[in-house]
């Protein structure tokens, strides 16, 4: 994989998380659709401790799973905190030299939040039928 589509292979689910949450009405922000899962709020949280875990394997540290509690409540700053941390990650992801990290970058982050973007999408839509689910792809218009 090239430099380059490495770092377009970390910011592109950036981007889609950005566009599933931005605006995410408040009162959804604990929706679940089944009892088995997560709800967006549970979800902003879970990814941060996904940033978080690269930056501690990075490090060689094993990481406290769940220990993290984020700091915003409403969705504009769950979504601040979310990609200030993933910001961090990624550039960290980006300078890593080794392809153990690298390969570690692309399971902790990008991967692990497209795995989560369709989640947040059926969310979004449940809280707000008027949304645009393909404004995800803007970025690429």
């Amino acid at each position: 994989m090239t430099a380059a589509t490495f770092r377009a292979t970390m910011e592109s689910p950036g981007h889609k998380l950005r566009a599933a949450f931005e605006g995410f009405p408040d009162a959804g922000l604990d929706t679940q659709l089944t009892p088995q899962s997560m709800t967006p709020r549970q979800i902003a949280e879970h990814l941060c401790d996904c940033y978080l875990a690269f930056e501690d394997a990075l490090q060689g540290k094993k990481h406290d799973w769940g220990a993290y509690t984020a700091k915003g409540s409403s969705s504009e700053e769950l979504l601040q905190e979310m990609m200030s941390l993933r910001g961090a990650a990624v550039e960290k992801a980006l300078a890593a030299t080794e392809v153990k990290h690298k390969l570690e970058a692309l399971e902790y982050i990008s991967l692990h939040d497209e795995y989560h973007i369709g989640q947040l999408c059926l969310l979004r839509l449940e809280a707000d039928p008027e949304w645009k689910f393909d404004s995800i792809y803007a970025h690429l218009m």
